[in-house]
């Protein structure tokens, strides 16, 4: 088989097709494997492997079976470069392979002896790790037919050197459970859909109807019900009948999806209507439409197909649930009649989903969204004054964020109705600001006289017919305030409809996707932006690069002007992160001595950008600022209890913690770690020595030991800290870090050692409480930052405190 990728270039023109053109490169630590579904003349599975830097690849015409000793046919085609494991859409008619492909599974793949004498002698043996197909799998070779022509393979599925119960092929996939109880999880991320012009080709779809509503996914504990929206907030008590729904349902342990809805004397969802409900109490009755059950009664649903899932939660609903529960019915399979009976009675449009799809918890086109009329999430970023008897305001000036600028999108009047004019000036007003907040001011207005600018918080929902050229909404219609979804999150519109957006779309196909255009975050080039960080939650580099960007105000001053090491997770895979205390190849770096190693040390943002750039996910600081190291500003009492503690002993730890500090007049702030542990971090003069700085958190966390031995423990032996907290004051030594307020952690679920108020401990804020998604809507939600005094607070350790404690 060629390594060339001379006939990939020769049968394609990459001035028409969006494919990759792709070079042939260096492989990583480990090979990627990739399944795209190809809906070409016939549909089809293309298996791709990676070798010696690109994608071996066969056309697999009725997909891999998952069935021990099946085999299915796999006809050889030429080599493909790296870059197409990521490629996902449309190849335009008279192109090579004309059709839709969307990536069906992808992992690694592990060979079995030598790949290349295996491809050589036509028996290639391997295991497969991916979302979907995991196990022992083998290539054979066909003997070759007279004429010769391309390579026939077999794709054969071998049984594991551990056994596991069999699958079906795609399209057939069996409905048996293979997986083991688990604990429910804490949070869980939505499937987000894909917007697509025109429905999916071939079979083995579901459509629903696109519902106008806020989608809530319900965690449900018995009677305990908590809806949360997609930034993560909990909207529990604004829907206290679909609380009382769920609870009524006497399931034990769940995971449901679904939107609240309004509905109109016409039978429509109406968000306005919803929104009405919510803000005046109005007589409309809000529903929950559930359309996916993602876990139930210790069994995690994800990983099963659609069809299945959807099956368990109408009978979990049973024959006559409360009126306030509706399913959300299957409408048939031919698309493109539903879609145009959906816009011909006035529905927002349809939901494609694909039958056998798993849930990834992130953007897919697993999912597609089909809209009768466009429509899309903008951010106020000001307002005109009334003209006439109008009153309030005149018209909502939009734009949205495009790496990282806020970029003006045109403005909307139409649909504000009187009650929606007033409300909206009283809440737009307290956001005023002298300064224009678009990164070019919109030119129709040069003197800017008649409007208010205002600070870039609030998202509107606007309907439009079209999207010009230039990127500018026309004929818009104001549909009502998102409540659900932080300003920070709406990006440039997923849709231009007009003929000139979609010319201006051809004529650049070529240029991207030739190349994976780098997108910029603080004048930051983030190269590969769209690759996933963590697969299970659907978060990619420039998310990760785009959330510091987001919560700078807040993460800036614990990072800045300090020695840092990091947490580098190479190519964005967490499951091979190291911590790196030396990183000389970014940010700013600043020797402590001559012959001292330099650290990082970050000066503004862009320092922060460019370490994410280069593969930095977590930052962990030092105690101290430069240029004075040896004076450290701050102790970090590090609460890191024993695996089997259940909350309530974590909570009774720190309610003993914050005791003795506020005996000792102590000021002291409380932030999570991302893991199970929790910081008390005490702001100090810097007037202190390193060893006289251990040795005080030394004296608190013996004193916490001695006070409560059953509960604490001082000492780092793990043999002796079964079932208690360890109080770890080693953070406080010379060169210790402590992960930085507001940084990831390179986890499962993307969660934030985040600051929280003493409040927030009536839940379990532990692990991923606070995650990348819903971190920022947490921050722009909330009345006050419970550490907006942390710099004031700096104190002394005085004699008394020293003396009281024992530690110096």
């Amino acid at each position: 088989m060629q390594t060339s990728l001379s006939t990939y270039r020769r049968k394609r023109d990459f001035k028409v097709t969006p494919e990759p053109q792709g070079r042939v490169r260096g492989s990583g630590a480990q090979l990627q494997f990739v399944i795209q579904r190809h809906a070409a003349r016939q549909l089809h599975f293309d298996f791709r492997l990676e070798l010696d830097g690109v994608l071996k690849s066969w056309a697999v015409p009725k997909g891999p079976s998952e069935s021990v000793g099946e085999r299915r046919l796999a006809v050889e085609v030429e080599d493909h470069p790296l870059d197409y494991a990521e490629f996902e859409g449309d190849i335009p008619a008279g192109q090579y392979g004309a059709g839709h492909v969307d990536i069906w599974d992808r992992g690694t793949w592990k060979p079995i002896g030598d790949p290349r004498e295996g491809l050589r002698d036509g028996h290639l043996k391997f295991d497969l790790t991916g979302r979907r197909l995991r196990g022992r799998w083998a290539l054979v070779r066909m003997k070759p037919r007279n004429g010769g022509g391309k390579d026939n393979w077999l794709l054969i599925r071998e049984r594991d050197p551990a056994p596991k119960s069999d699958a079906a092929a795609p399209g057939a996939r069996s409905t048996r459970s293979t997986s083991r109880p688990t604990s429910m999880p804490q949070q869980m991320a939505p499937e987000l859909a894909t917007l697509v012009s025109t429905p999916p080709a071939g079979s083995g779809w579901i459509y629903e109807v696109k519902f106008d509503g806020y989608r809530l996914l319900a965690r449900i504990r018995g009677d305990d019900v908590t809806l949360f929206t997609r930034a993560g907030l909990d909207w529990s008590t604004r829907f206290p009948g679909i609380v009382a729904g769920l609870s009524a349902l006497g399931i034990k342990e769940a995971w449901i999806d679904g939107e609240a809805i309004a509905v109109n004397e016409l039978g429509k969802t109406d968000f306005g209507r919803l929104q009405r409900s919510m803000e005046e109490g109005a007589k409309a009755p809000v529903r929950y439409a559930v359309f996916d059950l993602l876990y139930h009664d210790g069994t995690d649903l994800r990983k099963r197909p659609l069809t299945e899932r959807r099956a368990l939660l109408k009978r979990l609903l049973g024959a006559k649930p409360a009126a306030v529960l509706v399913f959300s019915e299957d409408l048939g399979e031919d698309g493109a009649a539903l879609l145009a009976k959906a816009c011909k009675v006035g529905l927002e449009g349809l939901m494609a989903k694909r039958a056998d799809s798993n849930y990834a918890g992130r953007r897919t086109r697993d999912w597609l969204k089909l809209k009768c009329r466009p429509r899309d999430e903008f951010v106020i970023g000001g307002f005109t004054q009334p003209r006439g008897t109008r009153v309030g305001l005149g018209a909502l000036m939009l734009g949205s964020f495009d790496g990282g600028r806020f970029v003006y999108r045109g403005r909307v009047g139409t649909g504000l109705r009187g009650d929606v004019l007033l409300r909206l000036r009283d809440r737009l007003g307290k956001l005023e600001t002298r300064e224009c907040p678009f990164a070019e001011p919109p030119s129709r207005h040069p003197n800017h006289a008649a409007v208010h600018w205002v600070q870039p918080r609030l998202v509107a929902e606007v309907e439009y017919g079209e999207m010009t050229a230039q990127g500018l909404i026309r004929q818009g219609s104001f549909v009502g305030l998102r409540e659900d979804k932080p300003a920070a999150d709406v990006e440039k519109p997923m849709e231009a409809v007009t003929t000139a957006t979609r010319k201006k779309r051809s004529s650049t196909r070529a240029k991207r996707a030739a190349t994976s255009k780098p997108a910029e975050v603080a004048g930051i080039a983030i190269s590969n932006p769209d690759r996933v960080i963590a697969e299970s939650d659907g978060v990619t580099k420039l998310d990760v690069a785009r959330y510091h960007f987001d919560v700078a105000k807040w993460l800036l001053p614990h990072v800045v002007d300090r020695p840092l090491a990091v947490v580098k997770c190479p190519g964005g895979n967490l499951a091979h992160c190291f911590f790196q205390r030396h990183p000389g190849d970014i940010g700013r770096v600043r020797g402590q001595a001559p012959d001292t190693p330099p650290y990082l040390h970050f000066q503004k943002l862009a320092d922060v950008i460019a370490a994410v750039q280069n593969g930095a996910f977590e930052f962990h600081s030092w105690g101290v600022r430069f240029p004075h190291l040896d004076r450290p500003d701050r102790i970090t009492l590090d609460l890191d209890p024993d695996t089997t503690l259940s909350w309530a002993t974590v909570r009774e730890a720190c309610e003993l913690t914050r005791a003795l500090l506020d005996r000792l007049e102590l000021r002291w702030f409380l932030k999570t770690t991302g893991g199970k542990g929790l910081h008390f971090v005490l702001p100090l003069a810097p007037r202190y020595s390193w060893d006289d700085v251990k040795a005080f958190a030394r004296g608190l966390a013996t004193e916490l030991a001695r006070a409560s031995p059953k509960l604490f423990i001082a000492t780092m032996s793990k043999e002796k800290r079964g079932g208690r907290v360890f109080v770890d004051y080693l953070r406080n030594a010379d060169g210790a870090t402590a992960v930085a307020a507001y940084s990831l952690r390179a986890r499962p679920g993307l969660p934030v050692s985040m600051p929280i108020a003493w409040t927030a401990m009536r839940q379990d804020v532990r692990g991923t409480f606070f995650n990348v998604r819903n971190v920022r809507g947490i921050l722009s939600s909330r009345k006050a930052d419970p550490w907006a005094d942390y710099e004031k607070a700096r104190q002394p350790i005085t004699a008394a405190v020293r003396k009281a404690v024992g530690g110096l």
